[in-house]
């Protein structure tokens, strides 16, 4: 990029630049990352993997770490991030693990974002902390 008749300079890492020319670089959308320089289409920009988001990185992102894994999803930054698993919850981005659901209660859902899914068990029964269905409840 750069005015014409002057040295030009290749699009950094996370940017593209589509016509040849005076021009400016464009960034990559949120939720994609390149680390090409010099690119020439937006094609360079690559999604971040499976169940992650560019949060902490804004658009023309050039760091595949930047994914980070979405609530209820857990794993390492820049990778594909698997979803916790019943009687788990993660509120949070990032690559926390799934918090268990309290001793005394359960939860069946997958992926869940907020301790309300954990299930009270009922009366008179305990269960496990990470417990992830109803029967897991025994009596006293």
């Amino acid at each position: 990029s750069g005015p014409d008749g002057t040295a030009c300079s290749p699009c950094s890492p996370g940017t593209f630049k589509t016509e040849t020319g005076t021009g400016v670089c464009t960034d990559c959308m949120a939720d994609t990352y390149s680390i090409t320089s010099g690119a020439g289409s937006a094609d360079s920009c690559r999604a971040c993997p499976g169940h992650t988001w560019s949060r902490w990185s804004p658009p023309g992102s050039s760091v595949v770490k930047n994914c980070t894994c979405r609530a209820g999803y857990t794993g390492d930054d820049g990778t594909e991030c698997g979803r916790c698993g019943q009687g788990t919850f993660k509120p949070e981005t990032g690559a926390a693990e799934c918090t268990p659901c309290a001793a005394g209660s359960f939860s069946t859902a997958f992926a869940a974002v907020e301790a309300g899914v954990c299930e009270t068990c009922p009366g008179n029964t305990r269960s496990d902390a990470g417990s992830d269905h109803i029967t897991d409840c025994t009596c006293l």
